[in-house]
């Protein structure tokens, strides 16, 4: 199953360098992630989270921007018993905080789980995480080991890997393949 989901994974990637995609997605598989940048730690629990990671390389006001594209998913994933997070990291140059922070209040975007990481203490903590965007999203289980990589978002395959993945780890309490 674990390499079904891997394979499936890299078809859904397209890149003109499949082969690269593939062994990041090999070196990515089963890592753990460290969410310590969080604030919001009390509510980090041993049940299945998304992860959206948007590093100093991408425009962190055009990400706040489409932030709202997740609401569907959103709402389906807090239907799910227990509810499955989606905690959204932005990493941006240090020129941008007031101007990020700004952007969070004007566009009413605090119901997000959104982590200012200034320091940008995620990436130096989770080496396993490749610089390019399309391995910036993650489904992690309950011990935040990551279990799918790639954005469900506008991408039907990927949302059903999903789904398929976060059942399996509801049923398992969290728990990933051994």
């Amino acid at each position: 199953m674990k390499h079904f989901i891997l394979l499936g994974i890299a078809l859904s990637i397209i890149s003109c360098d499949r082969i690269s995609n593939t062994q990041q997605l090999q070196r990515m598989y089963g890592k753990e992630i460290d969410l310590s940048v969080l604030s919001r730690q009390a509510e980090i629990l041993s049940t299945p989270k998304i992860v959206v990671f948007h590093d100093r390389n991408q425009c962190s006001n055009c990400q706040l921007g489409r932030i709202s594209d997740w609401d569907e998913i959103i709402a389906q994933l807090d239907s799910i018993q227990p509810a499955v997070p989606v905690y959204f990291i932005i990493a941006p140059p240090k020129e941008e905080l007031n101007a990020i922070r700004q952007k969070i209040l004007e566009l009413k975007l605090q119901r997000y789980r959104i982590e200012i990481d200034s320091t940008n203490r995620f990436k130096q903590q989770n080496k396993a995480i490749p610089a390019d965007a399309l391995f910036h999203t993650f489904l992690l289980d309950g011990q935040n080991r990551i279990v799918v990589v790639g954005s469900p978002l506008f991408n039907n395959k990927m949302w059903k890997i999903y789904c398929s993945e976060i059942k399996r780890l509801c049923e398992q309490d969290g728990k990933s393949y051994e």
